[in-house]
């Protein structure tokens, strides 16, 4: 039976037309509705309402129908919507348009989800293909019904892909929406070999826009069947976008992991994580990460020939009893920039890794002594910032001098044991050779200007996430960070409440320094002065300053109070309590960020500019004795004008102090008088 409803008319706009109602009418959802729209301009009118017009559609609630109408070829057009906007006391579509799907947790097997509002359907419908499956059809019936949360079983380890999902009566939106999604891997565990000889569901390949990831016969290695090919991108254009300065901070969309889930907390004593890799054609990089942070060692094409096969180890042992992610991260520009890695193993090191380390220096050489139970060892020896190949000389004992280096450098070190079936991971050390005694006072180094004293006379301190800088055209020093993101290499304190405590104890690694050794053994006195400006990045507790003398501190650590608008200032540091033997003074810096180019006096990083450092005391006079002064005499005393003096070797020059050690005289005689 029909019921009329008076119609009171209707207002139409370029988009929709309402239509109004006289006698108020709410819609209990059970009542059916007979909705009738006609072309009134038969010929000029194109109608989506198919199937709804002069048609029953009883039972069912009614469907928006557009209406698109043009007049006489006209390209303006007018839609027209017989039931978009009309507004009713009730919900005559019954299907939620604008319904959340929240990702709940994955599992090696299982993906669970949950809809936000539930309540405004009786069911959702989804379908399940991989990550570049086909769009299913909306209307097709190979589909799941749900009515909540649900739980999508039976899915393989390691794998991408799509869910698509709609509301199971929405007959308005007629598209899926979609969401990607990743099951777990399978964990690594003690011990475990992937060769890419089958599919193991133990590593997930993360590939990017400007990278490949495959397995292919062509990246076998050791005798493998299938190896991993990891190579920059196929399509041109990413290959236009590729920043040669700060690689891997700049280049990001170039970067593809693979990414594993390793699990140490059974049963493991010395774990090792090794691989295979030969890095072919042009430029390639690989490193890897532990829970975001970089690891030591990053690996180069350049560093080897092509036709090398590197065995990688990375040493776990500070992560027994965790759970880790371990990604090994790889960067080429091109598709024929290309690395190959195969034969993964995760086992329990059996080759003795050295440890507690002695380095000392001289000033043309470095000795290294270490504890280890290996017999035999390989040692390497770069000046700092140079790359390492992966490769040292054979040594049989455990202390090695590197001889014949340069006077006050920095350089890096490299130890690993050698054993019958391998080798342990690489240590890598930093130390600078000896720089010459400051003899003479006073003494100023302003650090690049025309005046400046021999660098030979100071010494900078390198580290892992440290460095030494000075900006171009600037002539100051600057103790600050390697430039790469903000805590990649695990700053300990965060960005906001690191204490002195964590910048000097937990954060070694990001200590820089540069230190002075003075011949104080014939001083009465002896004081420092530095002129200096710090900085920061985030917050005064990622930039902190400190002075060292002969290994300990010397007053409080210092903060700047702004981004880099401290003055500088002039600290005095009185050394007289340390006259009478060499003084090696220390000026360090522990920081968190790094500038992301060159550094100068505008940059807003954490970092300590230091632009002179002096010397300054008095000498011992009447402490000093040059020479056997037996059968040495003088007269008369007290003397007025004229000194004699006798003695038994020759004498070609003399130099005369008061009581105060001031010089009165200095000449070069020829007599025994002056």
């Amino acid at each position: 039976t029909l019921t009329e409803v008076s119609l009171g008319g209707y207002d139409v706009d370029n988009e929709e037309v309402i239509v109004s109602l006289e006698t108020p009418f709410v819609y209990d959802g059970l009542q059916n509705i007979v909705i009738e729209v006609r072309d009134l301009d038969p010929g000029f009118t194109t109608s989506a309402t198919a199937g709804y017009r002069g048609v029953e559609n009883f039972n069912n609630p009614p469907t928006r129908s557009l209406m698109s109408f043009t007049h006489m070829g006209s390209s303006s057009a007018v839609y027209e919507n017989s039931y978009a906007t009309t507004q009713f006391g009730g919900n005559l579509e019954q299907c939620p348009t604008n319904y959340s799907l929240m990702n709940s947790d994955f599992t090696t097997t299982t993906a669970s989800f949950t809809f936000s509002n539930v309540e405004a359907s009786d069911g959702y419908r989804y379908i399940v293909t991989p990550q570049n499956g086909d769009e299913p059809d909306p209307f097709e019936l190979d589909y799941d019904v749900v009515t909540g949360d649900f739980t999508i079983t039976n899915l393989a380890s390691a794998q991408d892909y799509m869910l698509w999902y709609k509301s199971d009566c929405d007959e308005v939106t007629t598209r899926y929406y979609q969401r990607n999604f990743r099951t777990a891997a399978l964990p690594l565990t003690v011990p475990t070999i992937i060769d890419f000889e089958t599919a193991s569901g133990n590593f997930y390949l993360n590939q990017n826009f400007g990278g490949i990831l495959e397995l292919t016969n062509e990246a076998a290695l050791g005798g493998s069947a299938t190896g991993l090919l990891l190579n920059g991108s196929s399509n041109p254009e990413p290959g236009n976008q590729w920043s040669n300065f700060n690689i891997w901070r700049n280049n990001s969309e170039f970067i593809s992991r693979v990414e594993f889930d390793v699990d140490l907390t059974q049963n493991t004593t010395n774990p090792v994580f090794m691989l295979d890799l030969q890095q072919r054609v042009n430029i390639t990089y690989l490193r890897m990460t532990i829970d975001n942070v970089v690891q030591e060692f990053e690996y180069h094409s350049t560093d080897v020939d092509f036709d090398t096969t590197r065995t990688i180890a990375l040493d776990l042992s500070d992560y027994v009893g965790e759970r880790i992610l371990l990604e090994i991260e790889h960067l080429a520009q091109r598709a024929s920039n290309k690395s190959f890695v195969d034969n993964i193993r995760l086992v329990e090191a059996t080759c003795d890794e050295a440890t507690n380390f002695d380095l000392q220096s001289e000033t043309d050489s470095i000795t290294a002594t270490w504890e280890s139970m290996a017999n035999s060892w390989e040692v390497a020896i770069l000046e700092h910032g140079e790359r390492f190949p992966n490769s040292g000389v054979s040594v049989e004992t455990n202390s090695f001098t590197f001889e014949n280096l340069e006077i006050a450098t920095p350089y890096d070190i490299y130890i690993r044991s050698v054993c019958d079936d391998g080798f342990s991971a690489w240590t890598r050390l930093f130390q600078s050779t000896a720089s010459e005694l400051i003899t003479t006072l006073p003494y100023t180094n302003g650090f690049g200007l025309p005046d400046e004293i021999n660098s030979d006379t100071y010494v900078l301190h390198l580290n892992r996430n440290a460095r030494v800088a000075r900006a171009f055209n600037d002539r100051d020093l600057y103790l600050t960070q390697l430039d790469n993101a903000p805590g990649d290499r695990g700053w300990t304190g965060g960005v906001l409440d690191a204490t002195e405590s964590q910048a000097w104890n937990d954060n070694k690694d990001y200590i820089s320094a540069v230190s002075f050794d003075v011949d104080a053994t014939n001083l009465l006195s002896l004081e420092c002065t530095i002129f200096y400006k710090q900085f920061y990045f985030y917050t005064s507790n990622t930039s902190w300053f400190r002075v060292l003398v002969n290994g300990e501190q010397v007053g409080p650590s210092y903060n700047p109070s702004t981004i880099r608008s401290d003055p500088f200032t002039e600290m005095d540091i009185d050394l007289t309590p340390y006259v009478g033997d060499i003084v090696t003074i220390t000026f360090q810096q522990s920081g968190l960020d790094a500038p992301s180019s060159s550094v100068s006096q505008s940059t807003a990083t954490d970092m300590t500019l230091i632009s002179s450092v002096s010397f300054d005391g008095e000498v011992d006079v009447l402490g000093t004795q040059d020479i056997d002064v037996l059968d040495f005499t003088i007269y008369p005393n007290p003397v007025n004008d004229m000194l004699y003096f006798s003695a038994e070797v020759s004498v070609s020059s003399a130099e005369i102090y008061d009581l105060k050690g001031t010089q009165v005289f200095s000449d070069n005689i020829t007599d025994s008088r002056v």
